[in-house]
């Protein structure tokens, strides 16, 4: 009689879940490095927003050019603080997938180790039931002497 796991759909549907979920911590992953790579970008931006606004600062330009170097460091500062704030909520995110795909793989573990448990079972099974055959041989030959 073949080995037969009752709950072998249930263990192929977990590790399926625990793959998606290590494809979606992947993709959290990704994200957190886009938005990390963009936050060095606009911080930057705003370090030579800084330097053109001093150099302004330095000639002689009319208030209206001095306004917009002020207002366009300002935009930069904004650009920074919003992207920082995107870093922390795909850092959460991330954190929350890495927690998915350890409940994930929990449960593949669960089930994986009740099938190991049945094997063990169904061999041990196996191993006496030959050795039950083997003994049913050797009693018939002893008895046929």
């Amino acid at each position: 009689m073949p080995f037969h796991f009752p709950l072998e759909g249930c263990l192929r549907h977990r590790r399926w879940l625990e793959q998606q979920a290590e494809r979606q911590l992947a993709q959290s992953a990704h994200a957190v490095a886009v938005v990390r790579v963009e936050l060095a970008s606009l911080k930057l931006g705003l370090t030579q927003a800084r330097l053109d606004r001093r150099t302004a600062l330095e000639e002689n330009l009319t208030g209206a050019e001095l306004h917009f170097a002020d207002w366009t460091e300002v935009q930069h500062q904004l650009a920074v603080e919003n992207c920082g704030l995107q870093l922390t909520a795909a850092e959460l995110g991330l954190v929350e997938q890495q927690k998915a795909v350890l409940g994930a793989r929990r449960e593949r573990k669960v089930v994986e180790r009740l099938r190991e448990l049945r094997w063990a079972d169904y061999e041990r099974e196996v191993a006496r039931r030959e050795q039950q055959i083997l003994d049913d041989r050797f009693l018939q030959r002893r008895q046929n002497q």
